[in-house]
């Protein structure tokens, strides 16, 4: 009906203008047509951007609405996640999913492309990883049947990079597996950190693919886990200089007694002072974790 409405009022904008149009005494019928024509293609222009809008607003409720609504406790750890989009619409997500043993499970992602068909794509993959953590308890079992399931489902050709983690608190560990992303943990000391990563290709690249299973990895006290999109790696400064992983780094061993919330925060803010004038080139999506000892816990 909206599209009714706006396609009659072009239509008598069109015809309003076209019975203005008094042709001169010198204008000859080409000149007239092409007057018209002119006049039609501005009044097409207007009901393209409208559509592209209405399109853009439908895509952002979408992604929005696929934003957790609160975070995830879970005993021994301390959980944050945040998404910055850089235009009006987001091509990042995160979600927090729920397994049946009670551990956390961290999914990070990113859709190629802008719009309502990269939105409803997410949303897809993150309904896929919602019914699937509640039947398969590896992460390797997830990401090859969200990938075969989204292969099939993909017919724009469209891929999608996911981090993906699972909390165990008994153990005190992260397992993870990724789809063309990687996990970064910095140590609690502030003497080492670890770039966890896969084999594994993007989501709805290829069929039949089998993941590797997921690197299991004990984790201390004070430990940072950073399951972040590459909007953080890739922002640059008028120099094209790339603010880079290393200085992510830097500002996570740099607040190691910090919250996870302030902790992200923390890097977003360097990002910006990083970048300056800048204006942000790609979303900023992703989770912070950080490894909580009793004293923590116990506030």
């Amino acid at each position: 009906r909206s599209e009714q409405r706006i396609g009659c009022c072009v239509g008598r904008n069109v015809g309003i203008a076209m019975a203005g149009q008094t042709a001169l005494p010198s204008e000859s019928a080409t000149a007239q047509h092409k007057r018209s024509v002119r006049i039609i293609g501005v009044a097409m222009d207007v009901t393209d951007r409208t559509s592209v809008d209405r399109e853009i607003n439908c895509a952002r409720l979408v992604q929005e609405a696929l934003l957790p609504a609160k975070h995830p406790r879970l005993s021994g750890f301390d959980i944050y996640g945040a998404s910055y989009p850089a235009r009006r619409t987001c091509g990042d997500w995160f979600d927090y999913l729920t397994f049946p043993d009670g551990s956390i499970g961290l999914a990070v992602g990113d859709v190629s492309g802008k719009g309502f068909g990269p939105a409803i794509l997410s949303a897809t993959i993150a309904a896929f990883l919602e019914v699937l953590a509640e039947s398969h308890a590896e992460i390797q079992e997830i990401l090859t049947c969200c990938n075969n399931l989204v292969c099939k489902r993909n017919l724009d050709g469209q891929f999608a990079v996911l981090a993906l983690a699972r909390l165990h608190s008994g153990s005190c560990s992260v397992a993870y597996g990724g789809a063309g992303e990687h996990l970064l943990i910095v140590s609690g000391h502030g003497q080492s950190h670890y770039r966890i990563a896969t084999s594994g290709v993007p989501l709805g690249c290829s069929t039949d693919l089998q993941y590797d299973p997921a690197a299991q990895v004990p984790l201390q006290p004070g430990d940072i886990l950073l399951l972040l999109t590459d909007g953080f790696r890739e922002s640059h400064n008028s120099n094209r200089e790339l603010f880079g992983e290393d200085r992510i780094i830097e500002v996570a061993t740099a607040n190691l007694h910090a919250s996870a919330c302030e902790i992200f925060h923390s890097i977003r803010n360097a990002i910006q002072k990083f970048s300056g004038d800048t204006q942000q080139y790609d979303d900023m999506t992703g989770i912070v974790v950080k490894v909580l000892n009793y004293k923590d816990q116990a506030l």
